[in-house]
């Protein structure tokens, strides 16, 4: 990710290519995932192909779409919500371009803008200043879509037009299943294993059993430090060291 700062903001260019792999990590075999390495359980060629067809296939995409309206409509940045509205109006010519991209291998996420929020709070506690990264709204459709596919999902209630999911299994997903399904990952999960209810039993069910003490932790400036170049990343035979 680089910066280049203005005042208080800043343009992010993402290198979304690299930004899925290198997410998902090899967890349960201990082998840290990056783009170039294959890990025992990654998908398959053939699974990979398969996926990316779900990725853009219309059902995906427009679902990919109410899910990111209804959270961009009811934002509260003014300009997050006309941007929606405007996208909302022709969002099916809009939509199809985006299949039609993704297709062809033409498709390319916008640049993010970043926004340094807090600034001066974070400044008098000795921390740096931390952007807030806002994509556009076609790059959000396209993130939700992959997200759906690498964390597929069954609807709780098909006659509720609000219903809940809850985590299905995908066999050509190999070990990225096992990562949906992990009882540590609350904070990104869906039901059963995501959620408010499993954090509070695990930190309740911790402290029956004896927990006085829990630890925090964070990797200072994270997100300012992804190696974003393709030619870096992939020809890397160990994971780039991040400065904690």
């Amino acid at each position: 990710m680089r910066i280049g700062r203005h005042g208080d903001r800043a343009k992010v260019a993402v290198a979304a290519e690299v930004s899925v792999v290198a997410a998902m990590p090899c967890a349960v075999d201990g082998c840290p995932s990056t783009v170039g390495i294959v890990c025992a359980g990654d998908p398959s060629e053939d699974a990979m192909k398969t996926l990316f067809q779900d990725v853009r296939s219309e059902q995906n995409i427009f679902s990919a779409w109410r899910h990111v309206k209804k959270s961009a409509l009811t934002s509260g940045n003014p300009d997050i919500r006309g941007k929606a509205s405007e996208f909302e109006h022709a969002h099916q010519r809009h939509l199809k371009r985006i299949i039609g991209q993704l297709r062809d291998g033409r498709f390319n996420f916008d640049p993010v803008e970043g926004i340094l929020k807090d600034k001066k709070n974070r400044i008098l506690k000795g921390k740096d200043p931390r952007p807030i990264a806002i994509a556009t709204i076609q790059s959000r459709v396209v993130q939700r879509a992959i997200l759906q596919v690498l964390q597929p999902r069954i609807a709780r209630d098909l006659r509720d037009p609000d219903t809940r999911y809850e985590t299905d299994r995908d066999e050509r997903l190999g070990a990225i299943n096992e990562v949906n399904r992990s009882k540590f990952g609350v904070g990104g999960l869906i039901y059963p294993y995501g959620g408010v209810r499993p954090a509070i039993e695990q930190i309740t069910q911790a402290i029956d059993g004896g927990a006085k003490y829990f630890y925090q932790s964070d990797i200072r400036s994270f997100f300012t430090k992804i190696p974003t170049a393709k030619e870096a990343v992939a020809e890397s035979p160990v994971p780039p060291t991040i400065s904690a």
